[in-house]
């Protein structure tokens, strides 16, 4: 199974329509006797929005720096 590891966080100001909120990940798969290869690298950007007491994600967008997502990938980014 391929592992996920997302970076820290880096949030913006908070303004009257949300908070913008942007993360760097990494997917990667190390199989028996392979090396480990990366599936893809890139980025999140969100948006987050209050309601309430609650932070909700408003919109959500998977930025992707590599050039192919391999078919093996079948969990989403």
């Amino acid at each position: 199974m391929p592992l996920a590891i997302p970076s820290s966080l880096r949030i913006s100001p908070a303004t009257d329509d949300g908070v913008d909120v942007q993360a760097n990940y990494a997917v990667l798969q190390t199989l028996v006797d392979d090396e480990t290869r990366i599936l893809s690298a890139g980025r999140y950007i969100d948006r987050l929005v209050r309601d309430g007491d609650v932070l909700k994600f408003k919109s959500r967008t998977c930025v992707y720096d590599t050039v192919i997502v391999p078919n093996s990938l079948i969990y989403p980014l």
